[in-house]
């Protein structure tokens, strides 16, 4: 990953459209370390690519990372500070979580500093009573309207804006070019 020929070049993430796929196993964790490891250096090479290189202090192609199941899979040293700190730099965190108690498990009192710098939090439903209890608060909704929500539905919760009830856009009413689905198949 980081030696002879196929080195990967962080500060180039920030530099030029680059896309990463890290495939972490959801059963196997004898590699979370080394995962781990990407996710702290990319983060912070870029910060400092930012820091020290870029107008602003802002890298010139944003960079956002796509952390699915971010509650379960391996936990990123430090990422309660990161997260608050790469947002100024143009770098920002999706992180697709089932329940708020994963979240906490993973990461102890970290958890709430988290959740407080995603800008976006979008609840598709779910039975985990103090998640919904959040949401119930965030949507001033009653806590069974959010536990008894219909399938196919989700709360979008965007900083600046009021909350949506809403359905999720399907993604089958767009084109999408066949080599685009070969890419994503493979």
């Amino acid at each position: 990953m980081i030696s002879g020929d196929n080195a990967l070049d962080l500060k180039a993430i920030g530099r030029e459209k680059t896309v990463v796929f890290l495939g972490i196993s959801d059963t196997d964790r004898s590699r979370d370390t080394i995962a781990n490891v990407f996710y702290s250096q990319a983060m912070n090479e870029l910060c400092s690519y930012a820091d020290e290189e870029c107008e602003d202090n802002r890298l010139p192609v944003p960079v956002r990372f796509i952390l699915d199941d971010f509650g379960t899979n391996c936990r990123i040293h430090g990422f309660e500070n990161m997260i608050s700190n790469i947002r100024s730099r143009g770098i920002s965190a999706m992180l697709i979580l089932q329940s708020e108690a994963q979240l906490a498990q993973g990461y102890q009192e970290g958890s709430h500093t988290i959740l407080d710098n995603c800008d976006t939090i979008v609840y598709m439903g779910g039975n985990d009573v103090e998640t919904a209890r959040m949401i119930s608060e965030r949507s001033n909704q009653p806590l069974h309207k959010i536990l008894h929500m219909p399938l196919a539905m989700n709360w979008v919760f965007r900083r600046g804006s009021l909350p949506k009830f809403e359905r999720p856009i399907d993604l089958s009413e767009y084109h999408i070019s066949q080599r685009m689905r070969q890419k994503c198949a493979e």
